[in-house]
């Protein structure tokens, strides 16, 4: 089978087989082009040693990222390549890492050692695939399996198990019957996990196209590291989709759509997760105060802290009127005042409509901030008005701006001062 790799990553693995070496791109690229997904990070692997590997490539450079598991990270025009040696894991006494790794010049023995069956596949130009775990039939059936025995997976690296979540979300396969009796049952393991590798791995859940049948199916192991949204857990539909506003479907070129669309670009995966995330919260019941000690435990980005906090509080506003939305923006400004808006509109406490209006009151530039009006604190000081005066009357102009019983004009809002 022919698989277009970059001609770095063919370079690379030619000057391995010159050496007397050999050399496969692993796991993550290989799976995705037989879904027909275009690749975009290549790992290799290989039986060369890292100091045989940094022989090999003596005139790159060579960054050792993971030297002691067999990691090094290759620089080729200036693009990053992680290599990693064949190798068995040891004993794993932390539900995460092996505690050492034996190198090996086996790559039967090095794919044993991986997740999943899609993952565990490698390819070369010169040889073409290499599926020892049955991964294409599994990919062709839209099934996740375990590689081996899932009990012993789930036990070395309790992160499989969100992993496993993930790729359910993402690509809609289903987790095979013993898979998930293992999944279940180790979901314990996962208290052991650092809390940024689990949102982490939510992150990606959250951004699937099948998150509600995930989040219904496996609420119960999810709520072992995320008890606070527990009940939000059901396969009613999520805020966002491939049609909403601030997200656009993924579209490979040249190729048929594939089973696992997902829902955002790169650049909108952020925006997807900030607004499941705090809908979820909202559906759970959560107040803004316990949102923010929930995102201090999970040690959240402040933006998902701080932005989400008032995101949440306005969220059982109704948004009708101009004056609504410019009310809105006041609270909240423009980017989350956005944010905002689709999950209103989600929960049913705006329509559809209020985009448009959102955007006609942003183009006519109508004022939602103090600073938005045509008079300042310095219009009002020959006024006799001081300290907190000023601020008090210019809230009240810029309400009255906003309902829209005065222009924003210099005399006109000095003269409806004055009367």
């Amino acid at each position: 089978m022919f698989f277009p790799i970059p001609n770095d990553v063919r370079d690379i693995i030619d000057a391995y087989e010159k050496n007397g070496f050999h050399a496969h791109i692993v796991g993550g690229p290989v799976r995705d082009y037989l879904l027909g997904i275009p690749p975009h990070d290549f790992d290799i692997t290989t039986d060369a040693t890292p100091e045989e590997t940094k022989r090999i490539f003596h005139a790159e450079r060579i960054i050792e990222t993971g030297i002691q598991h067999g990691t090094v990270t290759l620089l080729k025009s200036s693009t990053p390549y992680e290599i990693t040696t064949y190798r068995i894991d040891g004993k794993y006494l932390d539900q995460r890492h092996p505690e050492s790794v034996t190198f090996t010049r086996s790559l039967a023995e090095d794919l044993a050692r991986r997740d999943f069956t899609i993952n565990a596949m490698a390819y070369a130009h010169s040889s073409g695939i290499v599926d020892l775990f049955s991964g294409q039939e599994d990919l062709k059936n839209h099934i996740i399996r375990a590689v081996g025995v899932p009990e012993m997976r789930f036990e070395e690296d309790a992160l499989r198990i969100l992993r496993a979540l993930r790729f359910s979300s993402r690509l809609g396969f289903r987790i095979e019957n013993n898979t998930k009796k293992a999944l279940f049952s180790h979901a314990p393991l996962m208290h052991a996990l650092a809390t940024e590798r689990v949102m982490n791995e939510f992150h990606g859940i959250l951004n699937g196209a099948f998150a509600e049948d995930v989040l219904k199916e496996y609420r119960t192991p999810l709520a072992e590291v995320l008890p606070e949204l527990a009940c939000a857990f059901t396969e009613d539909a999520l805020p966002l989709n491939a049609s909403s506003p601030l997200t656009k479907e993924k579209v490979t070129e040249g190729r048929e759509a594939p089973p696992c669309q997902e829902y955002a670009k790169a650049s909108d995966k952020d925006t997807l997760f900030f607004c499941r995330f705090v809908a979820l919260s909202y559906r759970a019941g959560i107040t803004a105060e316990e949102y923010v000690i929930m995102c201090d435990r999970l040690h959240t980005s402040r933006h998902l802290r701080d932005g989400g906090a008032k995101v949440l509080s306005v969220l059982d506003l109704e948004v009708r009127t101009d004056y609504d939305l410019l009310k809105l923006l006041s609270l909240l400004d423009k980017e989350l005042a956005e944010l905002a808006l689709e999950l209103l509109i989600w929960n049913k406490s705006a329509q559809e409509s209020v985009r448009g209006q959102l955007e006609r009151l942003l183009t006519e530039g109508r004022p939602y901030r103090i600073t938005d009006l045509a008079v300042s604190g310095r219009d009002l000081l020959p006024l006799g008005y001081q300290g907190k005066q000023i601020g008090d009357t210019l809230s009240l102009l810029l309400d009255a701006t906003m309902r829209g019983e005065i222009v924003n004009e210099k005399e006109a809002l000095l003269s409806y001062q004055k009367g």
